[in-house]
């Protein structure tokens, strides 16, 4: 039985991208805000660990990252479910960001 009791709910990708968000402002050049939340997004441990992905997909709705996937990677199939896993929740993620910094008054 597993002991991880971290949470991968809408609240916690919420309380993520509150982290992020600050990191973005107060770690990078704000000069390219899109790309910065980006980064930080793609390396960020549920983005490229398969376990944490795949909990965040089973605990979320991605419906609108699913599409968002689909149309960048032009619907061509993943190696793995963990990989496709990986690319939704970085578009989750990349999202909730970019959605923070704006309410923060951060021109994207």
């Amino acid at each position: 039985m597993s002991n991880d009791t971290e949470r991968y709910d809408d609240w916690a990708l919420q309380q993520e991208a509150e982290h992020l968000a600050w990191v973005v402002m107060n770690e990078y050049d704000t000069e390219d805000v899109w790309n910065a939340a980006y980064e930080v997004c793609a390396d960020h441990e549920w983005s490229i660990m398969y376990y944490k992905a795949l909990r965040v997909v089973a605990e979320n709705n991605t419906t609108d990252a699913e599409e968002s996937v689909r149309l960048q990677t032009g619907g061509k199939p993943f190696d793995s479910i963990g990989d496709h896993a990986c690319a939704i929740v970085r578009e989750m993620l990349h999202v909730a960001v970019l959605t923070e910094l704006d309410d923060r008054g951060v021109e994207i």
